[in-house]
């Protein structure tokens, strides 16, 4: 169940003893990209050796692994001692709080008892209302608003100024807030406003280019992340660490280090197989991550314009499949409709029927392209016969990328 608002979580944390006021705090939103920045920002300050968290949504593939400690997920022994006695909290005071309530309480109580000094907090659905928008300004270093696009319009709105307006509610009283600048004019426009009424400063995050050398002297092409959009990204972190430098020291080479250590799994990620098969995962589950991942494909991963690519997908229900596919099908591509399983501790989270998903794919390439298996691991099969075509991606969907770790780990 997703339930928007602040007063439940607010009513856990006091129980709780206010855990989230033990810590200092790099709170991050966005539609696209808050991932990869908590990525960056948690490798170069474990790279400093700054006691830290973080948290982020979905997990991947164990419930827990959404939390870590100083770069590595927390240990399931503590993530199960913490959800048991915050569970014990809700009941005991009937607040009745939601799932992601409950994880974002669990995360921050882990926070304290682990003694970390600093947390990159990701927000889990919008902003203003998110769990997560708990933290005050006087434990809050900056915020961060990646780029912004249509996504979730039922729960925050149907336009990117009314989608900006809840993101751009994490902006705290005279806390600096970084903007990646190559958001759309109406974007800036309503994040500016919000700037403004909390005596906060913006800073506009322009993307680096391989030309061009970053704060801390980072040379962008050391980033190991995969994408043209990644230098976005990369900029929003490393204004973000110059402003932690300001409270924490931070050194050009354990910035540059950390940069070229950093790891984000199951975004344009390439795994091979162990009988050698390549494919390329990415969660891309909206139009503007489509778009990228279509940028991606066509300028990295086609051979030609008419090389055919086989595509994996599921999708959660309530996504706009069809405008996802078609930005990344070709005519003669291959499309393998599945679904993911059950999500560990979201169980509002239900797949999309890959009848469904196949039924819109047929416009987009020769039908008998089109195949419908119940699992990744079927789809897997299914895409290690399919001969003609150069390359496997794997998208759609965080969940699915999780069912093929675990299928393959």
């Amino acid at each position: 169940m997703i339930d928007l608002g602040l007063s439940r979580v607010i009513r856990l944390l006091t129980a709780l003893g206010n855990p989230q006021l033990t810590w200092k705090a790099v709170h991050v939103a966005g539609t696209n990209g808050k991932g990869s920045v908590c990525a960056y920002i948690s490798s170069c300050i474990t790279q400093a050796k700054i006691s830290n968290g973080r948290f982020t949504s979905p997990h991947l593939v164990d419930r827990f692994d959404c939390i870590s400690i100083n770069g590595k997920p927390v240990v399931e022994n503590l993530f199960l001692e913490v959800e048991k006695k915050v569970s014990e909290v809700n009941l005991e005071n009937n607040i009745q709080a939601t799932d992601f309530e409950l994880l974002t309480a669990i995360a921050f109580e882990i926070f304290h008892r682990q003694k970390v000094d600093l947390a990159v907090i990701e927000v889990g659905l919008g902003g203003r209302l998110d769990a997560t928008n708990v933290l005050p300004p006087s434990q809050t270093l900056c915020s961060i608003i990646t780029k912004i696009g249509l996504d979730h319009q039922n729960f925050l709105g149907n336009t990117l100024s009314e989608i900006a307006r809840e993101k751009a509610g994490i902006i705290k009283q005279a806390v600096p807030c970084i903007l990646d600048a190559t958001n759309e004019p109406e974007v800036i426009r309503e994040v500016e406003k919000i700037v403004s009424q909390n005596n906060s400063k913006l800073i506009l995050a322009h993307p680096l280019t391989n030309k061009t050398t970053g704060p801390f002297q980072v040379d962008p092409s050391t980033s190991p992340l995969l994408g043209s959009y990644q230098m976005s990204n990369l900029s929003c972190s490393l204004q973000a660490l110059l402003e932690i430098q300001k409270h924490y020291p931070l050194s050009d080479r354990i910035v540059q280090q950390g940069i070229k250590e950093t790891q984000w799994p199951g975004r344009l990620q390439k795994v091979q197989l162990s009988n050698g098969f390549e494919v390329l995962l990415d969660g891309a589950h909206n139009n503007q991550a489509a778009d990228l991942l279509a940028e991606y494909i066509n300028n990295s991963v086609r051979p030609s314009a008419t090389s055919a690519i086989t595509f994996i997908v599921a999708f959660s229900q309530g996504k706009d499949f069809k405008g996802i596919l078609q930005r990344l099908v070709k005519p003669g591509d291959t499309v393998i409709a599945t679904q993911f399983g059950a999500v560990d501790g979201m169980p509002w989270v239900a797949p999309c029927d890959p009848q469904e998903i196949a039924a819109v794919a047929y416009s987009f390439t020769d039908p008998a392209n089109v195949h419908i298996e119940q699992s990744i691991q079927k789809g897997l099969s299914r895409a290690q016969q399919t001969p003609t075509t150069s390359s496997t991606v794997i998208c759609g969907s965080l969940y699915l990328v999780a069912d093929f770790v675990r299928a393959t780990r």
